[in-house]
């Protein structure tokens, strides 16, 4: 049986809760202190992510859940409306995805998958709604380019 790297796992929700900052520059800076190379950050009305190395290299995207505490009053709405919205979308007659989850992932992913080298395998990690967006990155990447996936409730 594998015993779990608890200390790599720390390091990741740490991240999951580093990445609720608004703000670019200390949203950055909280990467940085982390020992993470930062490679640029995403900000929307509906998502937040950071595209970092973690401090071991690897290509990770760090998405943020529902911004309730920390953001903008349309950001905490427009989160809260998605992370409620559980109406079925239909991806093929054997799988159905809540839609407040995927909207706007599209872009997201494709965003953060321009972020790094087309040969390096990404890790994504995610908190709460960000957790359910990390669970369908097989949407948007090949398999083969995802190394790892880490959701946090």
């Amino acid at each position: 049986m594998d015993i779990p790297d608890f200390s790599a796992l720390l390091a990741s929700i740490t991240r999951c809760d580093a990445v609720y900052e608004p703000d670019d520059a200390k949203a950055r800076d909280c990467f940085q202190a982390l020992d993470c190379k930062v490679v640029d950050r995403y900000c929307d009305n509906g998502h937040q992510a950071v595209a970092h190395y973690d401090p071991n290299g690897f290509a990770t995207i760090t998405i943020a859940g529902t911004r309730v505490s920390k953001g903008t009053l349309r950001e905490h709405v427009g989160d809260l409306f998605e992370d409620i919205d559980f109406s079925p979308t239909s991806l093929s007659s054997a799988m159905k995805v809540a839609d407040g989850a995927l909207k706007g992932l599209n872009a997201l992913y494709s965003w953060g998958l321009q972020q790094f080298l087309l040969d390096e395998s990404i890790r994504v990690e995610g908190h709460s709604l960000g957790g359910q967006r990390s669970h369908l990155a097989p949407l948007f990447s090949p398999l083969t380019r995802l190394n790892r996936i880490i959701a946090w409730e």
